[in-house]
């Protein structure tokens, strides 16, 4: 479940232009938390506490989704994190994978990590 600091890099790369975020380390992935809180018109609300808003797991970004915003993870076939355990594969339905336009497009990512912090912050 390793992240490579390659793709990492390109990942804050492309986010760096949403305030305050910070990287930390997560069950072997990374986690990406943000201190704010985007409205419904798209401005950015400082709050007290971080909220993670996505997750790297061997070089895959997710996205947290609620039941809110997975439809339309779902609409563009983006499938929800999952591992193996002995009894089977567990899906977590919280964490989508980013829609492949996130990675062609800056402006398209930030879009979709604002929604990521939205549904964040309606979930946690």
């Amino acid at each position: 479940m390793a992240v490579s600091a390659e793709y990492l890099a390109y990942i804050q790369d492309l986010l760096c232009d949403l305030p305050d975020i910070s990287v930390k380390t997560f069950f072997g992935g990374k986690s990406l938390r943000s201190s704010y809180l985007v409205s419904e018109n798209g401005e950015y609300l400082e709050q007290l506490e971080d909220v993670q808003f996505g997750m790297i797991i061997n070089d895959v970004l997710y996205f947290v989704v609620d039941d809110v915003s997975r439809p339309n993870y779902e609409k563009l076939g983006m499938t929800p994190f999952q591992y193996e355990k002995k009894t089977g594969i567990v899906k977590v339905r919280k964490y989508y994978t980013a829609p492949e336009e996130c990675f062609e497009d800056q402006e398209v990512m930030l879009k979709w990590a604002k929604k990521a912090l939205q549904s964040a912050n309606r979930v946690k």
